[in-house]
């Protein structure tokens, strides 16, 4: 089954980066992963170079998606609101090990919060499900803690706490 892990953190705070930084660790640990972004706005070009899509595909992402409020990359016109989670994860993601989803804030589930000096400003969620937090040491939550650099230690952390193979 596949398993989510959600990437959160505040704007600029290094959310696309630790991705990029994650997904080829773990794929040398031969686990198979893929992304999904969440956009602010439906007005995506998600092909382009240098985006936050295009970057997660650079990295090694075997499947990659972005929804926005009524748009995503595997269709249009229907509001998402309609479309579960779960359902476009299952659709699209079933055969992979692990699915790091950036930017769903709200969402239920595991997750890492990234924090960088001169962007963090609050939490992202409440405690409960953060499995760490990751960056600069900025806002301190009771669970463990991995600065920039520590990315191996963070992937044997995520690998164990969501009993990865």
């Amino acid at each position: 089954m596949t398993k989510l892990l959600h990437i959160t953190g505040c704007k600029n705070a290094g959310k696309t980066r630790t991705v990029e930084v994650l997904l080829p660790l773990l794929a040398d640990r031969h686990v198979s992963v893929g992304t999904l972004k969440y956009a602010e706005r439906d007005h995506f070009d998600w092909e382009r170079p240098g985006t936050d899509t295009d970057r997660h595909r650079l990295a090694g992402s075997r499947q990659v998606g972005i929804l926005g409020e009524h748009s995503h990359a595997f269709g249009a016109g229907r509001s998402l609101r309609d479309i579960p989670l779960a359902d476009i994860l299952r659709m699209y993601y079933s055969p992979l090990d692990l699915v790091l989803i950036e930017g769903f804030h709200d969402a239920e589930g595991p997750r890492i919060e990234v924090q960088r000096t001169g962007y963090t400003d609050r939490r992202i969620g409440e405690d409960e499900g953060c499995l760490a937090t990751y960056g600069d040491r900025i806002l301190a939550r009771g669970v463990p803690h991995f600065a920039f650099g520590a990315e191996p230690d963070l992937v044997s952390h995520i690998m164990s706490a969501l009993e990865l193979p």
